[in-house]
């Protein structure tokens, strides 16, 4: 009788195991879905996140900025880098932005010394948020 107590709780119940692998899967395939659904990026090419943080105040942005960009807000040849390459009257410029581009552009307005990147970052978010509002 021992053995028979014994073989019974070993025995897997593969039907259970099927069912919930496959209504995990399902749950998955739904989720996916609705993220793909709300997080694509619109015709402007900005995402719903990146259009949503645009509307927030500057340091609510500058959230988002990267640890490079923090240590170096203020040296002067990193800002020549980041943003004398950038052309803020190409609307192509602000196609492809991204939380971090926003935020580090955000952190640089905020807190760098040099008014002249300042002023930059000021009008690349300005002209961030005309795209996304398909104003530019």
């Amino acid at each position: 009788m021992k053995n028979i107590k014994h073989k019974m709780a070993n025995k897997t119940d593969y039907k259970a195991i099927f069912f919930s692998s496959a209504t995990t899967a399902v749950a998955t395939a739904i989720t996916i879905a609705v993220v793909n659904m709300v997080m694509k990026p619109t015709t402007n090419g900005l995402g719903n996140s990146e259009r949503t943080l645009l509307q927030l105040p500057l340091k609510n942005m500058a959230v988002y900025a990267d640890m490079v960009t923090k240590l170096n807000v203020n040296n002067l040849s990193f800002l020549k880098e980041r943003f004398d390459m950038v052309d803020v009257n190409d609307p192509m410029t602000y196609k492809t932005g991204s939380k971090q581009n926003i935020g580090n552009c955000a952190y640089v307005a905020l807190n760098t010394k040099h008014t002249q990147y300042r002023d930059m970052a000021v009008t690349i978010l300005n002209n961030f948020k005309k795209h996304a509002n398909g104003e530019f």
